[in-house]
């Protein structure tokens, strides 16, 4: 006898749970102020390279490029989506139920 509900439920929980994850994410990103000075930290890095081509890509990367790419990937990020599109907004995905768990568990002690 499983104890797990076999009907499809809507899984709130896990959807909540990831779009409040990436919201979370977005805002530590976004407001994150060490990191420009932890980009900074690679320039030695940017200095060791052989090409002067990917020195210059280095350097804009360091001095705010990759600041500019994650502000534009909070901005671009929908939270729905992503969610949707990694199976956690779907209505089709099995969860247990943990009022029958609960009841299950209840009888059998």
């Amino acid at each position: 006898m499983s104890i797990l509900n076999t009907d499809q439920p809507d899984c709130h929980f896990l959807c909540e749970l990831c779009t409040s994850t990436v919201n979370a994410t977005k805002f530590i990103l976004d407001n994150e102020p060490f990191i420009p000075e932890i980009l900074k930290n690679f320039m030695p890095i940017c200095y060791m390279l052989p090409k002067l081509q990917y020195r210059k890509i280095c350097y804009h990367f360091v001095n705010g490029g990759a600041v500019d790419l994650i502000h534009e990937l909070v901005n671009t990020i929908n939270e729905n989506n992503f969610c949707f599109h990694l199976g956690l907004c779907s209505s089709t995905i099995p969860c247990p139920s943990f009022q029958k768990t609960l009841t299950y568990n209840n009888m059998s002690t």
